[in-house]
Parts: C-alpha cells; sequence; structure tokens
C-alpha cells in the first residue's frame, strides 16, 4: 500500500478536573445602633444618680455637700457619655476588623477560584485542541488519531467558544437570608466575585455528534461553512479511518467547498479502486445522485440494515461482528433536502442516531430547515445551539468555531499518506466468524454432502461464501461468465 504506515499513538488525557461546591459565607452585617427612647437609656441612670445628688444639696445647705452633688453629678454625665463613646468605638472596631478579615477571605477565595479556573482551561484545551494546536499535529504527527470510539467522549467537538460553567459551583450564603443588611460594598464585591467566576469565559463548547442524528447548521453562509470545516478538523485529526469516515454531497458550485476533503483518509474507499460514473477515483464525494447512490450502497444501506434486523435475527449473527466507523454525511444546501435522487434522506434521518450515522445539513437561513433534523446550530454573532426536543439542551452565548478553507486543506494534505495497517489492528476473522456462520449451518455434524452436491443451475457454479459483510449477510465469491467450451481442466 503507498503511503505512510502510523502507528496511533496512546491518547494524552488532561489532569483531573476539581469537583465538589464552593460555598462563600455571606459578608458582616451593618451594626445596628438604638434608636429613639432606646438610644437614650444608657445616660437615664446616671441622670437619675445626678438628680438625687443635687437633691441633697437643697436639703443639707452645706457647702461642701453642693460641691460633692455638682461633681458627682458631672461625673455620672461624664461617665455616661464615655460609655457611650466607648461602646460605638468597641463596635466600629469590631466592624473594621471583620471588614478586614473578609476582604483576605475574598482574596483568598478569588485566588482558590482563579487556580479552579486555570485547571479547567487547561483540561479543556487538552479535549478540545484550538485550530493552530490541529494544524501543529497534523503537521509534526503528534496525538493524530489518538481518540477510539470507546472512549467516554467519543465524537465530543467543540463548535463554539463562549461562557462554560465552572467544574465547581458556586453557593453564596447571603442569598439565603433577605432579612439580614449586609455590609453593602463587601456585599457587592463577594457578588462581583461569584459572577466573574461561576462561568469560564471563551470556553469550547462541546458538541456529542452520536447522540445527534441530524443538525442543521444555519446563518451566514461562509460562517456556516467554516464551522462545518472546523467540526470535520477536528474529526479527522483526532479520529481514525478506522472508526470515523466522512462524506460530502453537495450540488453546483458549492463543490469548490468541500473538494479538500479528498485528501482525507476518512473520505476513500476501502481499496481506493472503485470509480465514480465519471472513471475517476472515488472519495466520499458526491455531486450528482447516481454518485451518492453508489456511496450510500457502500456505506449507509449496511448500516441500516443492521439496525432494521429482527432481534432473533441479531442473536444469531455472530457477536464479535465488527461494528462499523461512525458517519458523518455532510449536505450543502440541496434544493430538496428530502431527497437526493430515488433516496429518502429524511427516512435515513429517523434511524441515522440508532444506526451510527451523524447528518449535517448546511442552510443559509432557517426557514430551509428540514422537519427530519434534531438539533439547530445558528452559527452567527449571536450563536445558538437548540436541540429540538422539550428537554432539549439550550446554548445562546457563544462565537462558532472557524477553520477557513487553505487550513482545512492544510491538514488534509498532511493527513493524506496516513494508514493504519489494518493487518496489524484487526482480529483474525478465522477468531471472529466460524464456517458454519459464514455457510448458514447450525451443526457441522448434520450435514449430509451427498444432499448438498447438486448444482440448480450454472449461474451457481463455482459461487461460495468467503466471509460475513458489514451487514452480517454471507460475503459470496463468483468467477466470471465464460463459454461453456472453456470450462476444463488446466495444469
Amino acid at each position: 500500500m503507498n503511503g505512510v504506515e502510523y502507528n496511533r499513538p496512546a491518547r494524552v488525557y488532561p489532569g483531573q478536573l476539581p469537583s465538589g461546591e464552593i460555598t462563600m459565607i455571606a459578608p458582616p452585617t451593618i451594626p445596628q445602633w438604638p434608636k429613639g427612647v432606646a438610644a437614650w437609656l444608657p445616660f437615664l441612670m446616671p441622670v437619675i444618680g445626678s438628680l438625687g445628688a443635687i437633691g441633697f444639696v437643697f436639703i443639707y445647705h452645706n457647702i461642701w455637700m453642693m460641691v460633692f452633688g455638682i461633681g458627682f453629678a458631672v461625673c455620672s454625665i461624664l461617665s455616661g457619655v464615655l460609655m457611650w463613646w466607648g461602646q460605638r468605638r468597641t463596635v466600629k472596631l469590631q466592624y473594621k476588623s471583620n471588614h478586614e478579615k473578609y476582604t483576605k477571605y475574598l482574596e483568598m477565595q478569588a485566588e482558590k477560584l482563579q487556580e479552579i479556573t486555570d485547571k479547567q482551561r487547561a483540561f479543556q484545551d487538552v479535549l478540545f485542541p484550538d485550530v493552530g494546536q490541529l494544524v501543529e499535529f497534523a503537521k509534526t504527527r503528534q496525538r493524530v488519531w489518538e481518540r477510539r470510539r470507546t472512549d467516554a467522549d467519543f465524537l465530543h467537538v467543540s463548535m463554539a467558544r463562549g461562557p462554560v460553567k465552572l467544574c465547581c459551583p458556586i453557593r453564596f450564603d447571603a442569598a439565603s437570608n433577605p432579612m439580614l443588611d449586609f455590609d453593602p460594598l463587601l456585599l457587592e464585591q463577594a457578588s462581583a466575585l461569584v459572577e466573574a467566576y461561576e462561568h469560564v469565559d471563551d470556553a469550547p463548547i462541546s458538541l456529542s455528534l452520536p447522540s445527534v442524528g441530524s443538525l442543521t447548521v444555519t446563518g451566514d453562509i461562509e460562517e456556516v461553512r467554516a464551522l462545518v470545516r472546523s467540526i470535520l478538523t477536528q474529526v479527522a485529526v483526532l479520529y481514525a479511518p478506522n472508526d470515523v469516515q466522512l462524506m460530502a454531497y453537495c450540488e453546483g458550485n458549492t463543490v469548490e467547498h468541500w473538494s479538500w476533503m479528498k485528501w482525507l483518509p476518512h473520505c476513500h474507499w476501502g481499496n481506493g479502486l472503485k470509480a465514480t460514473s465519471g472513471g475517476t477515483s472515488l472519495c466520499y464525494l458526491a455531486d450528482n445522485p447516481v454518485d451518492f447512490a453508489a456511496m450510500f450502497e457502500e456505506q449507509m444501506l449496511p448500516r441500516l440494515k443492521r439496525i432494521g434486523r429482527p432481534d432473533e435475527a441479531l442473536q444469531d449473527a455472530p457477536n464479535t461482528l465488527a461494528e462499523p466507523p461512525h458517519l458523518i454525511l455532510v449536505l450543502d444546501r440541496l434544493d430538496n433536502p428530502n431527497r437526493i435522487g430515488e433516496i429518502d434522506i429524511a427516512d435515513i434521518a429517523g434511524y441515522a442516531q440508532q444506526a451510527g450515522i451523524t447528518i449535517i445539513h448546511i442552510a443559509d437561513a432557517s426557514t430551509q430547515m428540514p422537519s427530519w433534523v434534531q438539533a439547530r446550530v445558528c452559527a452567527t454573532s449571536a450563536f445558538s445551539y437548540e436541540e429540538l426536543r422539550f428537554d432539549g439542551r439550550r446554548v445562546t452565548d457563544g462565537r462558532p468555531e472557524q477553520v477557513d478553507l487553505a487550513t482545512a486543506e492544510t491538514v488534509a494534505r498532511a493527513l493524506a499518506p496516513l494508514y493504519i495497517n489494518e493487518r496489524k489492528s484487526a482480529a483474525d476473522l478465522a477468531d471472529t466468524v466460524r464456517l458454519a456462520d459464514v455457510m448458514g449451518l447450525d451443526v457441522l455434524e448434520a450435514v449430509s454432502p451427498e444432499s448438498m452436491w447438486r448444482l440448480d443451475s450454472h449461474e451457481d457454479l463455482l459461487r461460495f461464501p468467503i466471509g460475513v459483510k458489514i451487514d452480517g449477510d454471507p460475503l459470496v465469491s463468483t468467477s466470471k461468465k465464460r463459454p461453456m467450451a472453456a470450462w476444463g481442466h488446466t495444469g
């Protein structure tokens, strides 16, 4: 085989993501001073005592008693004033101390939240490399095709960049008790801190392609194509052709926007020898119904037949039958998105998710959205994503991912020569397909060769099963037809 044999590397996993809830304590409350009569109670006892001393002065008419009474009254009043001042000073000092402590607490929380944010960004950067990293991976062949279909995040791609919730939810206790008057300045600072860190800005907004059987991408057509190119580029760099295959169908002058895909190993027929109706080498790109029908028969029909079998047939089929790669089909602005030639796309879309197929339909206006799509992406400055069901996911803020045509072709050309040695990566067919299964027999011991040695017609001559196809049907070997006179012994 021409090309460069490539050994898939072990996947690079991100560090552990922090977890658990972050609780922000409420700020200190504002000191409440007594009002009205209660504000004068600290002076009441000294004043009453002073009046008693003055009474002794008028009763005894003694100069020393007068001096003592006036001095006692003055001291009592001064003690009341000092008591009032001391209490207020103590409260102010306590309030100042609490203010400083809470300010330091907010600074510590800000450092902790920033650390969590940095870890989450690093985590997401590993999972969702940006376009610059993808180009570098493709050129240096680092981390190329590192992900497998057995991964929990299989075919999770970034569709936009925007605010994403912090991995550790923040709970602010101040909101739980509206009866308390918190310090307004500290409350504002704490609320601003929570608001600043409850989301990670400009983070990847993920999309799980296997969970969406069909989606339409609308908006400005150039931005829409750039977003779809970004999704396909992520898939092409991180997933091998053994796990994901890519197909595209476009009409008219839209072909030039997807011709870069011809370089991707994910877009080629298994043997690379089949030809289109025009006689050229065929990859999984079509611009007419005839070529699309050929691709449909080769790749989509076997997947649909697998899920269309009754349960009994599935139970009888070999349980080691290899699962076909996930298939991503791009449809660019079709005149009739419900049908391509004789193929009913609307019917296929109903089984796409179950069959391991994701259909991405491109439109330049929401009015062109077909009825069979399960999700909708609006690739404009007002980005939005919506799953079209009652409990579907909604995203209303973000900046769509963009990859230009030149960058996509650079990545595709870098990946073009790579291939995986299927003999090394695949299991021995003798271990996965039994001869009895190939021949459609339950028990080999019960076979009667005499009853099987018969020829119903010359068309059945030298026709025998040699394996099992993707859909589980026998793969039959046939000889070329030739005149009866040509049959004979050779040696």
